[in-house]
């Protein structure tokens, strides 16, 4: 599960780069198609090839990043870590291609009636970000605290709890953002740690200012 889930993350990442980038190309490449394109003569009425303006004019996409301006948002999503499953919440903001996030990552393993584990993690992590109108991906790390509870099922004891540690947390984000206050993405976490060191990937919603 998790190595088809990694494989998704690397998929939707160079779709994310890709897509718009091409989506890009094919828009200027039709405008500039409709400048060189066949216009009247005002005084003879003749249909003219009119090549003029296509040396004057230049075409730029302007960087979504260029803008001085600060994104922010909330996001969280359900998935699967190492041996379990996982649930993440985050809150982010962007600054050009500064990124500072505050996420907790809390993964179960076992079920209710059986032995099993629950760690979890909370973190501030600094990363970059690679943003297209309509896409996002970023990379990040950071410190944060981690901590285990040993879980012995309905019927067991009380369970043991391991003393919360300092870790070093991992995360990556490829999103796709058809509204301007909404979007649907995967992301990817790692965290490492002398308890329990784990790593997994959710399917998150994110709500607040994208672009």
């Amino acid at each position: 599960m998790l190595r088809m889930l990694r494989r998704l993350l690397v998929l939707t990442a160079f779709a994310m780069v890709t897509v718009p980038a091409l989506a890009a190309q094919l828009g200027d490449a039709r405008s500039l198609a409709a400048i060189r394109g066949v216009v009247r003569d005002s005084a003879s009425g003749a249909r003219v090839f009119n090549p003029a303006p296509v040396e004057k004019l230049a075409f730029t996409e302007q960087d979504p990043l260029a803008a001085d301006q600060t994104l922010a948002w909330v996001s969280g999503g359900l998935g699967r870590a190492t041996g379990g499953v996982a649930g993440v919440l985050g809150v982010d903001a962007l600054k050009r291609q500064h990124l500072i996030s505050v996420r907790a990552v809390a993964v179960t393993t076992g079920n209710l009636f059986s032995p099993g584990d629950e760690y979890w993690d909370a973190a501030l992590l600094y990363g970059r970000a690679l943003q297209r109108p309509r896409s996002i991906i970023t990379a990040s790390s950071g410190l944060g605290v981690t901590g285990r509870k040993h879980r012995e099922g309905l019927f067991g004891g009380p369970g043991t709890r391991a003393p919360t540690t300092i870790s070093l947390p991992f995360a990556a984000r490829a999103s796709w953002r058809p509204l301007s206050f909404l979007g649907l993405g995967i992301y990817g976490f790692a965290n490492v740690n002398k308890e329990k060191s784990f790593v997994g990937a959710a399917t998150v919603i994110e709500l607040g200012r994208l672009r």
